[in-house]
Formats: structure tokens, C-alpha cells, sequence
């Protein structure tokens, strides 16, 4: 086995985390950053799911009256009591130095006529502070990778397996190359930036090295987690191609029908209630929300689906060909669509798709996890020498999470945890450690790595449960069987047989159980309704459920729950 020794240990890849490698090499030390895949390609923030990303800045360029305590407010209002104000005040107050710093280093925004940056009014927020980047999160990508000093060692095609802990430090991490080689990074601070936990779900907006890891990595190594039971969902194109739905284009009010051309809406919502009453409630937002009557949008097409009246596809029709381009033109209201509709025509059109000409079929997509990692203001967790940051990390985003909130938050937390880690690494008063402390650790992990599994079989078993009773619409018995049923994965996958190779996707697989649980645990916890989590045998928000949910392991035990 090889042993590298670095001062910082950054794992990931995507924006978060390459900007923390940004600051920590600033600050002198010696940093190497491990990616599962290649440099420019690893992580979510350079997975493009739509025609734009959203960044915000409350510099008031579109509405006078913003400004950072207005920000704030509306990011710890959005969290329902559920966002750590700490975090989300240092988020509003670095937002208009991070689009200036991007925007330095040659990520462009849209902007208008007169030379300002356009914003429009995204998810949950009250003014419109949300700047646009043409291309999504590949720009800001390309921008860190130029800004990386040539002597970061990078080990990209390496995963993760096991974070290093002694004494309550994190003292580094066991890894495997993909050629199969073994590593042990010892580090003076690690930083953990793997990203979300999208390929839990059977329908997702992430790149495949995007299973939870850094959740249960962080959960094995005694870290405490928070918020796991709100999650982003959000509607998105799931036939002819795969691309998210923001939420100024129901304006556009499209027909929705299943299979036999009946509308969703039909017996599965209030009376009181109509189509558009529900479409236009949804142009406040993206994601999914039990804060107002969008809600019924994803219900419906969850029911639909569970009904068995889904298309050919499994999804629902969406058609927009009643439309024209006259018509979005003359729709000049706070929700931008007059002004993003010609973007979001053009990619698609670019991909294949003319929406003014043929429907399209739609799904519920797992997006981001609002939860992860409770960090303090430096980005430390609750284990020593041990950071997180960008999703991985719980705390600045609540019950639901302002639209432009994540690429933000990835590049401030991350510029922190960078420039945090740096001066602890400098730290004179480091343990010295020992290899051999490691060994118990090591050999549980391979016990995994080892085994001869049906990959594909557990990823799917995995993924089609977390769907159906984890995305949307969630219940004590649905979750108790889910539970249930990720136990017997477990089990099946500790007890096979052992194989004669390292296979990484093994403990990919232990990792996604693992995150699994921890989501389905701390929503059988809330039996309430708040914000992205919907419990359908709870509907209602209730004030007993104020306060995050925290969990580690010595809280509970995963596999004896």
C-alpha cells in the first residue's frame, strides 16, 4: 500500500471543492486533491441539467430596495426554522465578492443593455437577486481549474473508502485507485466535498459519481448530520432527453395528461382548486414544497405514476403547443419568463426538442440534498481536522433552499474551509500517527470491497425503492418498509461471497445504503409536513418539529434500527 502524506486532503471535485484547493494552496501548505473522476468532469457542478444556472447576490441591480439582511431573511425564511442563521448570514454577506471574483475570472453572466447584470426572481426568494450563467456550472468549473496552482497534486480516477479517524481526528483517508491500487492519504486537515446524493434515486439531475459518499463517510467517522430529510425534487424532462424544468416556464400553462390523455389533476386535487392556480404558484419555485398549493404539481405526477397511467416512459405528457413565442414575450412578470423562455427554446431545440411542436414527458427528479455535514462557520464538522463543504455539508440551507443558493454557497464555504484548512495544517500542535492505527478500519472496508455482487442488481434495488418511497411521498408504513428493505440489502451485500478483485462500485453501494437510511431515518423522525419533506400521512406543519434533526452514530446504529 501506498502512503502519501499532504498537509491538505480535498475529496472531490466539483466547484466546492476546487475552490477550496484554490485557497488552501494560497495559504503556502502542501494540497492533494483526490477525484473519483477526471479533473473538469468529476462532481455535479459541471454537469449541465438545464440552460442556465441561477448565483445569487443581492446587489440590488434589479430591485434597488435588496441587500444582504434582505438575502438573509429570505434564505433562514425559506428554511423554515431549519437553516443555521450563522451560516446563511456569511453566505449573504460574501455573495456580491463571489460574482465579482467569477466574473473576474471570466464567467460570464447575462447581463443587460446598459452593461448591469441581469437577475430575475428565483425559487423562495422576495426580490429578484438571481444572476444568470450561460452554460451552467461549467464555466465556474473551467474558471477554478485555470486558478489551481501547478504544484496541487491531484489523483483523479480515486475514490474514497474510509476517512482516517484516531482519537476524534480525522487523520486522513484510505482510497483506491482505479487501476486498483491502494492508498493511505495522511493529511494535517481533510476536507470532504463529494457532492449530493442523486444516484439514490431511479430518476436524478446528477452524474454517476454522485452516491452519497461523503454522508456516510462522515457518518462512519462520527460526524454529526443534519437536515437529511430535505431534499430538492424538482420536475424535469424525462423523454426525448433529461433536462430540469425551471420554474418560470409554467407560466407558459401547458397541458398535463397521462397516458390515456385525462388531465393529473383530475380527482387528485382540492376542488377549490384549478390547473393554473397550481402551475402559477409553482413559478415561485423550482423544487418541490409543501409551502403552497404547487405542491399538488409532484403529487399528481407521483399518483399518476403510482396509478399506473404513466406514459410508455413513466412519466406524464407536457405540452406546450398551444404557445407562442408572441405570447411569452407579452408574459413581462417578476418570474423571468419573457427573458429566459428564448434561452431555455434554444437549448432545448440545440438537443432536438421543439416545445412549440411536440409534448414531452415529464418525471419528479432527485436534485440536491438540503442536509449533510453540520458544519460551524469555518465549514469544521464535529470531528476534529475534519471539514465539509458545498453539498455535503448541512446547515446553511433549511426545510427548503433559496433557487441560486448551492453554486454560492459552494464557492463561499469553499473559499473558507480552504483558507481554515490551510492554517490548521500549519498547526504545530499535530499528532503524530501511526499507520498501523488504521488496520481495523481498513480491513472492515475491504471486507466490502471484496465481495462478488450482481453491481447493477443492489444499484437498482436501491434506486427504485428510494423513488417511490423517499422522493415525494413519503408515510410511516412506506418508510418502514424502505427501511426494512435497505437492511436486507445490507445484509445481502455484508454476507455474499468474496471475490478475488477490488471492486470500488461495492462500496459505492455500501455508501448509497448507508446514505439511505440516514435520509429515511430522519424522515421517519419528522412526522410532519415542512418544506421539501411531505409526509402523506402528516400533511401539516407542526411546531413540536421546530428544530433540525441531528444524527450520528453514537445517536443510533444504522443496522439496528
Amino acid at each position: 500500500m501506498r502512503t502519501i502524506n499532504t498537509d491538505v486532503l480535498i475529496i472531490g471535485g466539483g466547484g466546492a471543492a476546487l475552490r477550496a484547493a484554490i485557497e488552501a494552496s494560497r495559504s503556502g501548505v502542501q494540497v492533494t486533491l483526490v477525484l473519483k473522476d477526471k479533473l473538469g468532469k468529476s462532481g455535479a457542478t459541471a454537469f449541465q441539467v438545464s440552460e442556465m444556472a441561477g448565483y445569487n447576490s443581492p446587489d440590488g441591480v434589479e430591485d434597488k430596495l435588496d441587500n444582504p439582511e434582505s438575502y438573509f431573511e429570505d434564505m433562514v425564511s425559506a428554511g423554515k426554522g431549519m437553516a443555521d442563521p450563522k451560516l446563511a448570514q456569511i453566505v449573504a454577506e460574501n455573495a456580491e465578492s463571489s460574482v465579482q471574483e467569477l466574473d473576474d475570472w471570466g464567467v460570464e453572466f447575462k447581463k443587460n443593455p446598459n452593461g448591469d447584470y441581469y437577475a430575475f426572481l428565483s425559487c423562495f426568494s422576495t426580490k429578484a437577486r438571481t444572476h444568470v450563467i450561460k452554460g451552467h456550472g461549467e464555466p465556474i468549473i473551467k474558471a477554478m481549474i485555470n486558478n489551481l496552482s501547478d504544484d496541487i497534486n491531484i489523483l483523479d480516477q480515486t475514490t474514497a473508502l474510509r476517512l482516517l479517524v484516531n482519537e476524534g481526528e480525522c487523520l486522513g483517508v484510505y482510497a483506491l485507485e482505479e487501476k486498483g491500487e491502494e492508498l493511505l492519504i495522511l493529511s494535517k486537515a481533510t476536507i470532504l466535498a463529494t457532492g449530493g446524493a442523486g444516484q439514490l434515486f431511479e430518476k436524478n439531475m446528477n452524474p454517476y459519481d454522485i452516491t452519497g459518499d461523503g454522508y456516510a463517510l462522515g457518518y462512519l467517522a462520527g460526524a454529526d448530520i443534519v437536515n437529511m430529510e430535505f431534499m430538492q425534487v424538482g420536475i424535469g424532462i424525462s423523454y426525448p432527453l433529461t433536462s430540469l424544468i425551471n420554474a418560470y416556464i409554467w407560466g407558459g400553462h401547458p397541458d398535463l395528461t397521462d397516458i390515456n390523455g385525462k388531465s393529473i389533476f383530475d380527482g387528485r386535487i382540492p376542488n377549490i382548486l384549478k390547473k393554473n392556480d397550481i402551475l402559477d404558484a409553482h413559478q415561485h419555485h423550482f423544487p418541490f414544497s409543501t409551502s403552497d398549493d404547487s405542491k399538488y404539481l409532484e403529487i399528481c405526477i407521483q399518483k399518476t405514476i403510482l396509478d399506473k397511467v404513466a406514459t410508455t416512459n413513466g412519466g406524464v405528457l407536457c405540452d406546450f403547443t398551444n404557445m407562442t413565442h408572441e405570447y411569452v414575450q407579452s408574459c413581462t412578470n417578476k418570474f423571468g419568463l419573457h427573458e429566459m423562455w428564448p434561452i431555455a427554446y434554444k437549448f432545448l431545440l440545440s438537443r432536438g426538442v421543439d416545445l412549440l411542436k411536440n409534448p414531452v414527458e415529464l418525471s419528479c427528479f432527485a436534485h440536491a440534498v438540503n442536509g449533510g455535514l453540520k458544519i460551524n462557520e469555518q465549514a469544521k464538522t464535529t470531528v476534529n481536522r475534519l471539514f465539509a463543504i458545498g453539498e455535503t455539508a448541512g446547515g446553511p440551507h433549511g426545510a427548503d433552499r433559496l433557487g441560486g443558493n448551492m453554486m454560492l454557497t459552494c464557492q463561499v464555504f469553499g473559499k473558507i474551509a480552504g483558507r481554515e484548512a490551510g492554517k490548521l495544517a500549519k498547526d504545530d500542535k499535530f499528532n503524530k500517527y501511526d499507520n498501523n492505527m488504521f488496520n481495523a478500519d481498513i480491513d472492515e472496508v475491504k471486507q466490502i470491497l471484496y465481495k462478488d455482487i450482481d453491481v447493477k442488481s443492489f444499484k437498482d434495488k436501491i434506486k427504485k425503492l428510494n423513488q417511490r418511497y423517499l422522493l415525494i411521498l413519503r408515510s410511516e408504513n412506506g418508510l418502514l418498509l424502505l427501511k426494512e428493505n435497505l437492511k436486507g440489502l445490507m445484509k445481502d451485500l455484508i454476507s455474499s461471497p468474496a471475490g478475488d478483485k477490488p471492486e470500488i462500485q461495492n462500496v459505492e453501494i455500501y455508501h448509497m445504503i448507508i446514505t439511505s437510511l440516514l435520509m429515511t431515518r430522519a424522515a421517519e423522525m419528522r412526522k410532519e409536513s415542512r418544506g421539501s419533506h411531505y409526509r402523506e400521512d402528516i400533511p401539516t406543519l407542526k411546531d413540536e418539529y421546530s428544530k433540525p434533526n441531528i444524527l450520528n452514530n453514537e445517536l443510533f446504529n444504522l443496522f439496528e434500527l
